[in-house]
């Protein structure tokens, strides 16, 4: 809080994970390098949080995903007979209006729940911020469920989880900021400009995401986006540039000149 240039770096260099891990997530097949991907997307939300100044927030996210990373992995065996039971949405129409009433209610419920816990974009930037993210990535459900004449039921159960979802996290946030009220930096409000175009520039990038994943490419799709799959694919290379790094400055042969001639260490 002392360091308003530290926070926006940390912001900024959070916005950026956060984008490379859930692109580069969308792109894998394999289950091992989704959970990685999807791992550095949530460390960069963190970031982005604490850069935002919301510390009670990332405190309960890395709780959160813990405990999520930690069945997403215990059940990733059986993940291929989880997704040939699961129901898969039928073709639609990109131009389909539940676009639109997705994304609006998606907001408007993010806006009503962090309302009703007294939440303020203004002041606490960071937990709304994710919160919208949240219901962004809630917009497909409601999208699925407006869909192609789906029946009253259907709508109904999708709306319900929106909602319930949505309040369940503001609540958290909330029980979160009490409690550790005194202990932790309180949240840092909006007062620059600045502030406010990384606030934009997250939420149009997590809209491209969404509407990505939503309207995701076929083998048909054109050139520039079969090269990107590519690069996304492999992480735009930047464990390898790592690798070569690490032994560049640290060559293999000083990491083990400690090991006897065997090949057994000491």
């Amino acid at each position: 809080m002392q360091a308003p240039a530290a926070l926006h770096m940390l912001a900024v260099i959070g916005t950026f994970t956060a984008l490379f891990g859930s692109l580069a997530m969308l792109t894998q097949t394999s289950v091992k390098k989704s959970l990685a991907f999807s791992t550095v997307g949530q460390m960069g939300f963190m970031m982005l949080q604490c850069g935002l100044g919301a510390f009670s927030s990332a405190l309960l996210h890395i709780v959160a995903h813990a405990l999520y990373k930690a069945h997403a992995f215990l059940s990733s065996g059986s993940v291929v007979d989880i997704a040939r039971a699961a129901w898969a949405p039928p073709l639609r129409d990109n131009r389909h209006p539940a676009t639109a009433v997705g994304v609006s209610g998606g907001l408007a419920l993010t806006a009503g729940a962090a309302g009703l816990f007294g939440l303020h974009p203004a002041e606490e930037p960071g937990i709304v911020l994710l919160g919208a993210i949240l219901q962004m990535a809630l917009t497909y459900l409601l999208w699925n469920a407006l869909a192609h004449h789906a029946g009253p039921g259907q709508i109904l159960r999708a709306v319900s989880i929106a909602a319930g979802t949505s309040l369940l996290y503001f609540a958290l946030q909330a029980g979160f900021l009490g409690l550790l009220r005194g202990e932790v930096a309180g949240p840092m409000p909006v007062d620059s400009l600045f502030d406010g175009l990384l606030l934009s520039v997250v939420l149009a990038g997590f809209f491209a995401i969404l509407m990505l994943q939503i309207q995701y490419p076929g083998p048909a799709a054109p050139r520039i986006w079969q090269a990107a799959y590519v690069h996304l694919y492999n992480g735009f290379y930047i464990s390898t540039i790592a690798n070569r790094v690490l032994d560049r400055c640290w060559p293999k042969s000083h990491r083990f000149d400690h090991r006897q001639p065997g090949g057994m260490p000491q």
